[in-house]
């Protein structure tokens, strides 16, 4: 960053020491009316404009443009002086000596002109001009469009050129680029991503523009027609590099928006900006050019208008981002103004131009890294988050082993002291002589409740092994209905209110005893929170076209006693109204975790009163 600043502040220093040059030799630039005739005697006395008409700044062709150029000689006789006319891209040069009214043509040449390459020189063209005593007026006459730059200098022959000339301000401005580009290589090497190779590939454009629009590359070319195809394809690479800038910056804000009108957007300028550098190619300047105006001013405004609407992206980055958006849209617009406004008569659009050069590439640097400090910062929190989430993970797997620890234990130790309850239950039982009615209910309560908390401690068991994955799936070919009737004896006279319907010989591909044990704990829900008396349904299907068989059970509530279908299969979750019957919130969850297992479904409805639980396993 700091390299950047040094880059940034060492150009604008000689950018400010570039104005400095012979205060005797600064050309007096007049613009002329665009009805001048300057074959008419006198007539280019009419060119008194400080600047260009409005009716020529507007133009988008190579419409010819025609300025007065004042030189004052300082010497008391006849010398010559060198006239340096810039930019190099200048297509057209003619140079007319303007003395007692009559304009008498002393020069012609330009990027494109047959006999221009005697003429050019980097940066621009130089034409060597007699000049007597005093003030002398020159005509020059160039095609170029309407807001195309233009600059004078000029110097005595006889002085050789000094460090303010304009060509060393060139050669430093392309030898920053070159660094600039050295250093988005050097990001692209140690960072490869998308984005530091749009920083680069916009960087090495820019270069070969500037070498294209500086004079630098077609001066080595041997051909008019070589250097022809140079400025062709330098005008055409104004909307090229916009473009590139474009697509960076979209890099930059598109994850932050992905709003599909800021993505068309975006893909419509790039479409434009390549139908711009064909249509220069063809040869039809005065459409491409107006489009290249058009990409220029939008493509800014479309990238900021994103990047102040961008969601989720880091305040310090966003305002970076921002600010130098509306730092190049301010540049942009500064210098199309200077061009069209101020051409020729300040050497200003030429300097903000060249500090677009520089800026374009620092701005987009410093997104980049903006962009990248963001993403570390983000790196790190997700970094600190991910490793909290670890140690409190890391927590619950070892409570969970402790959970499952103390209720394996728990288990032991209750199922030894059931099982001796049931077997003396059952042996007082025998020896009892008489069992009278009150008797016999105490047996049956002690065995229910023996068998309830024994069931308990089933599906804590079985829930455990669940979830510590230990559990495994011994798959076979069973038939449901038969699982449901062999559960029959379990349920003695209840089980005269079960209505068992369908195909006995209908069969699934499951394990036959975690099925068992969801049905087992469908048909205890439907016997404890159904009313007494009332009918329990459970019907096998045929097979369905896709293969799978359902196993529907259906009972009555009791009133005021219909639960929650969503809370259904949460565990520990149970109707307020049902607390004062037993039970443990696990049965219902139990039997979705263990279906979801054997790669089936489970759900309930509830319609009129009635529950329906229907499960759904392969064939």
């Amino acid at each position: 960053m700091r390299l950047l600043m040094f880059i940034g502040l060492g150009f604008i220093a000689v950018l400010i020491s570039a104005q400095a040059s012979a205060a005797e030799l600064t050309p007096q630039i007049y613009h002329c009316p665009t009805n001048l005739n300057i074959q008419q005697v006198g007539d280019a006395d009419r060119c008194t404009l400080t600047m260009r008409p409005v009716d020529a700044g507007q133009r988008f062709d190579n419409a010819t443009q025609t300025l007065r150029v004042r030189l004052h000689n300082p010497l008391a006789e006849p010398t010559s002086i060198v006239l340096s006319i810039r930019p190099f891209y200048l297509a057209n040069i003619e140079l007319y000596i303007y003395r007692a009214g009559q304009a008498r043509l002393t020069a012609s040449g330009g990027a494109l002109h047959p006999s221009g390459k005697f003429h050019q020189t980097l940066g621009g063209h130089e034409f060597i001009v007699n000049a007597l005593p005093g003030a002398n007026d020159y005509v020059v006459q160039i095609d170029a469009p309407g807001f195309a730059q233009i600059a004078f200098a000029a110097r005595l022959m006889q002085s050789p050129p000094n460090l303010n000339d304009y060509k060393m301000g060139i050669s430093l401005h392309i030898g920053m680029l070159l660094t600039l580009a050295g250093l988005a290589l050097i990001g692209w090497v140690l960072r490869r991503d998308s984005i530091t190779l749009r920083l680069f590939l916009i960087t090495v454009t820019i270069v070969i523009q500037v070498g294209l629009g500086s004079g630098a590359i077609p001066l080595m070319l041997p051909t008019p027609a070589l250097i022809e195809t140079a400025m062709t394809l330098f005008i055409s690479l104004v909307a090229i590099r916009v473009a590139l800038w474009g697509w960076l910056y979209q890099g930059l804000i598109a994850p932050q928006l992905p709003d599909r009108w800021y993505q068309y957007s975006c893909h419509f300028s790039y479409i434009a900006s390549g139908i711009t550098a064909g249509l220069y190619f063809l040869d039809m300047l005065i459409a491409a050019r107006f489009l290249t105006l058009f990409l220029i001013l939008s493509i800014p405004v479309l990238h900021t208008v994103g990047a102040m609407k961008a969601r989720s992206i880091n305040p310090v980055f966003k305002v970076g981002l921002v600010s130098s958006l509306l730092i190049y849209d301010a540049l942009q617009v500064l210098a199309l103004y200077l061009v069209i406004m101020h051409s020729a008569t300040t050497e200003l659009p030429i300097l903000i131009t060249r500090v677009l050069d520089i800026t374009v590439p620092l701005l987009a640097m410093s997104a980049v890294l903006l962009r990248n400090w963001a993403n570390d910062q983000a790196l790190a929190a997700a970094a600190q988050t991910l490793a909290r989430q670890e140690a409190q993970l890391q927590s619950e797997r070892e409570s969970q082993q402790e959970k499952s620890m103390l209720l394996d234990m728990l288990t032991h130790e209750i199922k030894n002291p059931l099982t001796t309850i049931g077997i003396a239950a059952n042996s007082l039982e025998g020896q009892w002589p008489e069992l009278t009615d009150p008797v016999h209910k105490r047996f049956v309560n002690i065995r229910r409740a023996v068998n309830t908390i024994d069931q308990v401690i089933d599906r804590c068991d079985l829930s455990t092994r669940i979830d510590g994955q230990a559990i495994e799936v011994n798959r076979t070919t069973v038939a449901p209905y038969q699982i449901i009737k062999a559960l029959g004896p379990g349920y003695e006279a209840n089980w005269q209110r079960v209505i068992l319907t369908g195909s006995p010989h209908t069969t699934v591909t499951t394990d036959s005893s975690l099925l068992q044990t969801v049905l087992s704990n469908l048909l205890d829900n439907a016997f404890r929170y159904s009313p007494e008396n009332s009918n329990i349904t459970a019907h096998i299907s045929d097979a369905d076209e896709q293969g799978f068989v359902s196993i529907t059970l259906s009972n009555r509530l009791t009133p005021d006693a219909s639960p929650d279908p969503d809370r259904l299969f949460t565990r520990y979750y149970r109707h307020g109204s049902a607390k004062h019957i037993g039970g443990s919130g696990l049965g219902l969850s139990l039997c979705d975790r263990v279906i979801t297992l054997l790669g089936g479904s489970i759900k309930a409805t509830i319609d009129n009163g009635c529950i329906t639980f229907s499960v759904r396993l392969r064939q």
